[in-house]
């Protein structure tokens, strides 16, 4: 008890030095808070980013050829989904159709060769219920009806609708480009979209690429059609759970049967873009940390020498009075003990405090979307486990910092230590 009281008054007699020793301690402690805050934020937005984005895989085959044989069918296809690497996925298909009795938007004619005809336009069909990106940006939106839910049914743009008459609920049939291979797909037309890419496209474009005569169908209604089994066209885009699962996925699907003129790519460039920014800011934090406690180490250990010096008497009387070198010493402990309790209690409150602000602050850099901030701030939680780390971390700085004090007390005699004071 003695020690501790005896602790108590020291702290009090020598306001000006613990004063200073204090906002060191409080200095280091605050920085390391929001180092940490910095750091778990980051890390909570890259998870953000991996569980949103993963990295995209694209299959896209090589082999140019038209043959049923060389199209994947769409049961391989979705068994390549039904994998642990894979986070989400999006098939797409479409085929080059010719819309019977129907005009074209930017109609280039009619050409005919080895018996097969000019493609006019494309039916296209896709997984996503949004439809596909042009939809997703806003550049396509539907202004009458709703999506195809159902097999077939379609929607199609005003422009085309007003070419040909067309309303919702009026059926049209489309065609292959194969002379006497009709292959006749029929199409119930459940919605009208707006397309306000068209201003962007010129008239030099043939009606097949002319976006305005792309008529949405669901994704099954494609591959369940002739013309599909014939020669459609389909691609899948899966993203993987990371960037660096992909040579275990390619090796998945190899075994899973895709043949070797298929090839297996992965949008790694813009996934590092991403998440480059917000790693470099964990990557800075980590070393701010890192910086303060070494930097703060050596300012205590140099203070606690000064101190010490100031303190020769001090010691060196208690000694001559009897006091055990160990009671010294822990004397001393406790005083820069008791500093460091109370810079920790005013340090991890201020930085309980400015958590969110300093979240938000980490996160707007990266997320616009002010409900995602939320989430994310959300699950930042500035709690127990790191007070403690912080709170061990200033503890061992402390014993640190003491320990040119308790070498002095138990390396010199009291004698000795007197008359170095005198």
């Amino acid at each position: 008890m003695y020690i501790i009281t005896h602790a108590l008054k020291n702290l009090v007699r020598n306001k000006s030095r613990n004063l200073l020793f204090g906002i060191i301690i409080f200095s280091i402690i605050l920085t390391a808070s929001a180092c940490m805050i910095i750091n778990m934020t980051s890390a909570q937005a890259i998870r953000y980013y991996k569980e949103k984005f993963g990295s995209e895989v694209t299959l896209t085959n090589l082999s140019n050829k038209q043959d049923a044989q060389d199209t994947l069918s769409a049961e391989t296809l979705l068994s390549f989904s039904d994998s642990e690497y894979i986070q989400s996925k999006v098939y797409s298909a479409k085929i080059a159709i010719i819309p019977e009795g129907l005009k074209v938007l930017n109609d280039s004619g009619s050409v005919s060769s080895n018996g097969t005809l000019l493609a006019k336009a494309y039916v296209k069909g896709t997984s996503d219920p949004m439809i596909n990106e042009d939809f997703t940006k806003g550049l396509k939106k539907i202004i009458q009806g709703s999506s195809s839910q159902n097999a077939n049914e379609c929607i199609i743009s005003t422009e085309f609708a007003e070419l040909n008459s067309l309303s919702l609920n009026d059926t049209i049939t489309v065609i292959s480009n194969i002379a006497n291979q009709p292959m006749p797909i029929q199409l119930k037309i459940t919605g009208i979209y707006e397309d306000k890419s068209l201003s962007q496209q010129t008239q030099s474009s043939s009606s097949l690429f002319y976006s305005g005569n792309d008529i949405y169908t669901n994704f099954n209604t494609i591959i369940d059609s002739e013309i599909f089994k014939t020669y459609g066209n389909i691609e899948a885009k899966m993203s993987l759970k990371n960037p660096d699962m992909l040579e275990n996925f390619k090796a998945e699907l190899k075994a899973k049967g895709l043949p070797d003129y298929y090839n297996v790519t992965t949008d790694e460039d813009s996934y590092k873009v991403m998440i480059a920014p917000i790693e470099k800011i964990a990557g800075i934090a980590n070393k701010v940390m890192i910086g303060v406690f070494i930097s703060g180490s050596i300012i205590l250990l140099l203070l606690s020498l000064m101190t010490i010096r100031e303190r020769k008497y001090e010691i060196g009387v208690l000694r001559a009075m009897g006091m055990k070198k160990v009671k010294i010493a822990l004397s001393l402990l406790i005083e820069s003990i008791m500093i460091v309790c109370i810079c920790l209690g005013i340090g991890l409150g201020v930085a309980k405090v400015s958590q969110k602000p300093l979240s938000s602050a980490v996160i707007a850099t990266q997320v616009k979307e002010s409900e995602e901030q939320k989430q994310l701030i959300e699950h930042v939680q500035f709690g127990s486990k790191e007070f403690s780390d912080i709170a061990l971390a200033s503890l061992g700085l402390v014993f640190i910092s003491s320990l040119s004090g308790v070498l002095f007390v138990t390396r010199y005699e009291p004698s000795k230590i007197l008359s170095e004071s005198n």
